[in-house]
């Protein structure tokens, strides 16, 4: 019996196929942005042929619920659901940002962990999706923000000052950033890990699983209102003025 997860919140199809503990089999990773709606279903079908199982063999899925953007971050979560409903199994929801965290911890040797990780999806007009992380014990590392959106300076106020953080981020050539941390990586040189992150995050027992009716409860995290709601709100906020 196997899992799949799945994720396409960031710039990066990712798709995995492991086993209840953790372990990955076959994972896929396809960075063509606006390839996602295309490719999801057929590396799903890859993912599990490598892995030598089939879609009634599966028992437990996991998807990535954002935030990123909206057609991104739905296409996963809809098909994650789909899924669930017709192999009724439960669907676990893991947001994006804890498995870019846990993919840079799986790529760094224990002995040099950084003190927090800063995870950061750009949203455009000098803002960032992200949330903030720091390491507790045994390389594992909670959450110490909440998940959203907020200008790209105010988010370098949560990195300490030891020079110990770690910056990940799905935008290259910003030295001003680096300069505020230990290193700062880009999510193109981390998300191969991202099937893995998935998987080992997906036996959380902190992270929620839907199953049957409660599916239907299973949304992505926007943590930003999509562009025609937001010109929307605020043409009716100057409207009543």
């Amino acid at each position: 019996m196997g899992v799949i997860a799945m994720d396409t919140a960031t710039n990066a199809l990712a798709v995995g196929v492991g086993t209840r503990d953790g372990q990955l089999l076959s994972g896929v990773v396809q960075r063509v942005p606006r390839g996602h709606s295309r490719l999801l279903q057929p590396s799903v079908q890859f993912a599990l042929a490598s892995a030598g199982l089939k879609m009634a063999d599966v028992e437990r899925i996991v998807t990535g619920v954002g935030p990123g953007s909206y057609t991104g971050v739905r296409m996963a979560v809809a098909t994650a659901k789909a899924m669930g409903h017709a192999l009724d199994v439960p669907v676990v929801a893991v947001p994006t940002v804890d498995a870019m965290a846990r993919a840079a911890v799986l790529a760094e040797a224990a002995e040099v962990l950084p003190t927090r990780i800063l995870v950061m999806l750009n949203a455009r007009r000098g803002c960032a999706f992200g949330a903030c992380y720091e390491h507790v014990e045994g390389g594992r590392f909670v959450q110490i923000s909440e998940i959203q959106v907020l200008p790209i300076v105010e988010w370098m106020h949560s990195l300490g000052d030891d020079g110990r953080a770690l910056i990940v981020r799905d935008w290259a050539g910003d030295s001003a950033l680096a300069s505020r941390a230990a290193r700062s990586l880009t999510w193109g040189s981390l998300a191969g890990l991202m099937p893995q992150a998935l998987l080992e995050l997906g036996n959380r027992p902190e992270y929620a699983a839907y199953v049957g009716d409660d599916l239907h409860a299973l949304a992505p995290v926007y943590a930003l209102a999509v562009e025609a709601e937001a010109k929307w709100q605020a043409a009716s906020e100057g409207g009543s003025t």
